[in-house]
């Protein structure tokens, strides 16, 4: 098939909420997913489900589509501590080029560093 019979879609914003909503995630179970910046049923917005998912390509999605890489989820996590509990050095680094703040506690104290050193993620620390 030549090249140009093949449609690229770039995943969007709007996708991954659609995507979320249609797979029926306990965090958006009930609610209209509108919005990048929308909180779930436990605290978290998509770009921590994102981060806890591991995939980067929803997580580039949601920021081009306006996702705060320093809002605050579940137990005061931010994304960077969702990516670092998960040890997804890529995006933990994609975080940290955009400017993710490492010294922002979670409601047990913790930093992103300090979650990598507790559960002795080499290559993050």
């Amino acid at each position: 098939m030549p090249l140009g019979d093949y449609i690229i879609m770039k995943l969007s914003a709007d996708v991954v909420l659609r995507r979320y909503h249609e797979e029926d995630l306990p965090e958006f179970s009930g609610i209209d997913l509108i919005s990048v910046e929308q909180i779930g049923n436990f605290g978290n917005r998509p770009i921590h489900v994102a981060c806890i998912r591991g995939d980067i390509d929803e997580i580039n999605a949601l920021i081009g589509g306006g996702a705060d890489i320093h809002a605050l989820g579940e137990l005061g996590n931010t994304p960077l501590h969702e990516a670092v509990g998960q040890n997804n050095f890529e995006i933990v680094k994609l975080i940290l080029c955009l400017g993710g703040d490492l010294t922002v506690k979670n409601d047990f104290g913790d930093t992103a560093l300090d979650i990598a050193i507790n559960n002795n993620r080499q290559d993050i620390i």
